[in-house]
């Protein structure tokens, strides 16, 4: 709340009441700026902590993606030795034993 310098309190000069308001305003601006203060650094931490997930995630994504790379390739070498050792045993219809 703001207090209107302007305002009159019985007994007081007008000069006194308009220093008492701007002191009353000034300790107000103080509190609302230690209240921006803990919000800012509660919205930072929340920040940061955002960040650390964010930059763990990638790294493990990366991760994954090596190794999927790799999976695969293990796989497609698998297959490749498969599909020559099935072929290693067979005779083509004109080497067949008579």
């Amino acid at each position: 709340m703001i207090v209107d310098a302007r305002a009159r309190v019985p007994g007081r000069s007008g000069r006194g009441v308009k220093a008492a308001a701007v002191e009353q305003n000034a300790r107000q601006v103080l509190d609302l700026l230690a209240t921006l203060e803990r919000d800012v650094r509660a919205f930072r931490d929340s920040h940061d902590t955002l960040g650390r997930h964010i930059s763990n995630a990638h790294q493990t994504y990366d991760k994954n993606t090596r190794s999927l790379a790799q999976f695969e390739a293990h796989l497609e070498r698998a297959k490749e030795l498969g599909e020559d050792a099935g072929t290693a045993g067979r005779l083509d219809p004109g080497d067949a034993p008579a």
